[in-house]
C-alpha cells in the first residue's frame, strides 16, 4: 500500500513498473483484438486497464507519494496521462493508444491542464468560455457522466463541443471561488487545486483517448473548436497571482515544516512551473509568449494529424499468397477483412487477395512473422517515414 512507501525513489520505482504493467496489458488488448478474441480483449480493456491505472492515480495522490513520481520515463507509458515533459505539459505523449494504432497522439487531445507549458491561449480570460448553459448537460452528455469507466461507446463527436464547455465554465467558478478563499496551506491549496485539474483530465482524457483511436473529421472538428477555450484554462492556471502567491506563502510560512519530502516536492514543483508558465510576465512580453505557446499548440496538433493521416494513407494490395509466408492465420484473417472492406468482397483469408495497412495490429504481425524480408522491408521504411513528403509533409513544422 502506499502508506507502506517511505521514499522517493520507492515510488518512482513503482509506479513504474505499474505503467509497465498497463502498458503491457493494453498490448495484450490490441493483440487479443488482432488475433480474433473480442470477449478476452474486452475484459482487459474494461477491468485489467482501468484498475492498473488507478493504482497508479491513487498511489500519485497519497499523501506519501503525492506526485513525486511524474517524470519524464513514466509518460512515455501511458496514454491517459501528460506527456514526456514534467508536470501537466500539453505536448503529445506517445500513449499506449497511440502506440498501437501506429499514430502519434494530437497534442490538442492529450493536452490536460497546465501551468502554461505548451498549449496556453492567447484567448482573454473574458472570451475564454463562451456562455453555455449547464443545466442539462452534466445529467445528458455521456462525457461527463460521473462513473467509474468513461462511457466510450456513448461519447460521440457531438457531445465534445457542449461538454466541454459546461465543465470549463464550471471549472472557472470553481478557481474563482478558490482564488477568493485560498489558503496556503496542504488542504487550502494543494488538495482543492489537483481535484479541480484531475475533473479536467479525465474529460479531456476521454476525447484525447477516442481522437487517438477513432479519429473522424467531425472529432477533429470538434477538438479544434474547444481547443483554444480548453487551454485558456490552463493559461489562466498557469498565470494565476493568487494561486501563485499561496504556494510561495506555504513555503515561506510555519507549515512548511509540517510537510513531509513527497509534499514539499510537489510545492516547488508548483512553483518552477508557475515561473514556467509566465506569472511573472506582464504587458507585451506576457501577450508574446501567450501568442508563442498557441501557435506551438496549433503546430502540434498540425503535425499530429498529419501522422495520422499518413498512417491511413498506406495501403498495400498483397494478391500473391507466398509474399505472406508466416504470417499467421489470425494475420491473414484480418488482412482479407480489411481488403473486403476495401471493395474486394470476395476476399477470403485462404485465397486472398490481402490488403496491409501501417494500422499495428496489421503492421506488426508483418513485421514480427513475415518470411519475406523485402516486404518488412517496405512497411518499415513505410511506417518511419510517414508524413515526410507530399501535402503531409512535418518537415517545415
Amino acid at each position: 500500500p502506499p502508506s507502506m512507501i517511505v521514499s522517493g525513489g520507492h515510488i518512482c520505482v513503482v509506479v513504474l513498473v505499474l505503467r509497465v504493467l498497463l502498458t503491457l496489458t493494453s498490448w495484450a488488448t490490441y493483440a487479443l483484438y488482432a488475433y480474433h478474441l473480442p470477449h478476452t480483449a474486452e475484459l482487459l480493456a474494461s477491468v485489467a486497464v482501468p484498475l492498473l491505472h488507478s493504482n497508479v492515480m491513487l498511489l500519485k495522490a497519497s499523501s506519501t507519494g503525492a506526485r513525486l513520481a511524474r517524470f519524464p520515463s513514466c509518460r512515455l507509458l501511458c496514454g491517459r496521462c501528460s506527456a514526456v515533459v514534467p508536470h501537466r505539459p500539453s505536448a503529445a505523449p506517445l500513449g499506449s493508444s497511440a502506440l498501437l494504432k501506429g499514430v502519434a497522439a494530437p497534442v490538442s487531445a492529450f493536452a490536460p491542464i497546465n501551468r502554461g507549458m505548451a498549449g496556453s491561449a492567447t484567448v482573454p480570460k473574458a472570451a475564454a468560455v463562451q456562455e453555455v448553459d449547464t443545466a442539462d448537460v452534466f445529467t445528458t452528455n455521456p462525457l461527463l457522466a460521473d462513473v467509474v469507466f468513461p462511457l466510450y461507446d456513448q461519447v460521440k463527436p457531438e457531445h465534445v463541443v457542449p461538454g466541454m464547455r459546461a465543465l470549463l465554465a464550471q471549472l472557472n467558478k470553481d478557481i474563482d471561488a478558490l482564488e477568493a478563499s485560498v489558503t496556503p496551506s496542504w488542504q487550502g491549496l494543494v488538495e482543492p487545486l489537483e481535484r479541480l485539474t484531475d475533473r479536467h483530465q479525465r474529460t479531456w482524457g476521454i476525447v484525447s483517448h477516442l481522437k487517438g483511436v477513432q479519429d473522424s473529421d467531425a472529432l477533429r472538428a470538434a477538438v479544434e473548436e474547444v481547443q483554444p477555450e480548453n487551454v485558456a484554462l490552463g493559461l489562466r492556471l498557469a498565470q494565476s497571482q493568487p494561486l501563485y502567491a499561496a504556494f510561495k506563502a506555504l513555503k515561506d510560512g510555519p507549515v512548511w515544516e509540517t510537510l513531509n519530502e513527497a509534499q514539499r516536492r510537489v510545492v516547488d514543483i508548483e512553483l518552477r512551473d508557475f515561473v514556467l508558465g509566465g506569472v511573472g510576465l506582464e504587458g507585451e512580453a506576457k501577450e508574446r509568449f501567450n501568442a508563442i505557446q498557441q501557435q506551438l499548440a496549433q503546430l502540434s496538433t498540425k503535425f499530429s494529424n498529419n501522422v495520422l493521416d499518413a498512417t491511413k494513407a498506406f495501403k498495400k494490395l498483397v494478391t500473391d499468397a507466398a509474399e505472406l509466408e508466416g504470417l499467421p492465420a489470425t494475420a491473414l484473417g484480418l488482412a482479407a477483412q480489411q481488403a473486403r472492406a476495401a471493395g474486394h468482397d470476395k476476399s477470403t483469408a485462404e485465397v486472398g487477395p490481402w490488403l496491409l495497412t501501417l494500422d499495428f495490429p496489421s503492421y506488426y504481425p508483418v513485421m514480427t512473422h513475415a518470411k519475406n524480408r523485402a516486404l518488412r522491408e517496405e512497411m518499415y521504411r513505410a511506417y518511419i517515414t510517414r508524413a515526410s513528403a507530399g501535402d503531409l509533409d512535418n518537415t517545415p513544422i
